[in-house]
């Protein structure tokens, strides 16, 4: 009888003791320790499980606490988003920039500019991933890019590669025509967000007409870049670049067209803006250029 009334009473303990560590009815995303995302409300917590469902399609998943890794919850807005839209599968691409968001592990990305340049990113893990890029489908730079995340809705990422000389065959000139490192900074969610980047890009000297005592001409440059999602296959891209040695200023405007998980397009154009006596206007002599992408996962 003694016995029985210990385990009673330390169930009773364990059950008094029991605090949750979620919030009922609040939004939350879950990641697993097998690298799965979970993002639901939270209707039910015990001492070793979560119950969270889905908004959208009613559903209800079970996860153990000892299997989460890391856990949080969203805005008033972020909810609305992702339960009207859901998670943008391409929120890493804007035009020709690129955000700080996480990679997927395992995953590979291409992304075609005009059907002429394309870049492809391998994630080794959601933080370094390998980038090729080619012209004509003949590759020409290769490099290495990581992202991390800081904060609830802030992360921070950088890009450092080496661009090939794909004629040094036939020209007999140096095998490196340039290489190039930047970092950037992205704040918000995958349906709104903006990125400030920044960074170097050295050109081989031999490429201009003008006699350089330098073996490679380093311009530097920043950039800022803007994206609203505003329906589930829809959304707004803006982009802007700057060029303090040749106070050249370049902008753009596209809207990207989700396909699918897989499949994204992209419609706009750049225009350049002339930046003399500190006045920044469009530049009516100079043609819009049109731009076209795809972007595509694999794996």
């Amino acid at each position: 009888m003694v016995s029985l009334q210990n385990v009673f009473s330390q169930n009773n303990d364990d059950t008094t003791r029991f605090i949750p560590k979620y919030r009922p009815g609040i939004n939350y995303t879950f990641k697993t320790n097998v690298g799965t995302v979970h993002q639901g409300y939270v209707v039910d917590e015990t001492i070793n499980y979560i119950t969270v469902e889905s908004r959208k399609t009613g559903e209800k998943i079970e996860l153990k606490k000892n299997e989460i890794v890391s856990s949080r919850s969203l805005s008033t807005r972020e909810g609305y988003e992702n339960d009207i839209l859901g998670n943008n599968p391409h929120a890493r691409n804007y035009l020709l920039t690129n955000s700080a968001f996480l990679f997927e592990e395992g995953k590979g990305t291409s992304t075609s500019h005009w059907f002429l340049f394309e870049n492809i990113d391998y994630a080794l893990t959601d933080n370094w991933a390998i980038c090729v890029n080619s012209l004509a489908f003949y590759p020409f730079s290769i490099g290495v890019k990581c992202a991390f995340k800081i904060a609830e809705v802030d992360y921070v990422g950088a890009n450092v590669f080496g661009i090939a000389n794909v004629l040094s065959g036939n020209t007999g000139g140096s095998l490196l025509w340039g290489y190039g490192a930047f970092g950037k900074y992205t704040h918000g969610s995958s349906n709104r967000n903006f990125t400030f980047s920044g960074g170097i890009l050295g050109l081989n000297s031999d490429i201009f007409s003008t006699v350089s005592t330098s073996p490679f001409v380093n311009l530097l440059f920043t950039s800022a870049s803007y994206c609203n999602r505003f329906t589930k296959k829809g959304a707004l891209n803006l982009e802007g670049w700057y060029f303090p040695q040749t106070l050249t200023l370049m902008g753009g405007i596209g809207f990207k067209l989700l396909a699918d998980e897989r499949n994204c397009w992209s419609f706009g154009c750049y225009t350049f803006f002339d930046n003399s006596n500190n006045n920044v206007r469009l530049n009516l002599k100079t043609v819009p250029i049109p731009y076209l992408g795809i972007s595509r996962k694999f794996n």
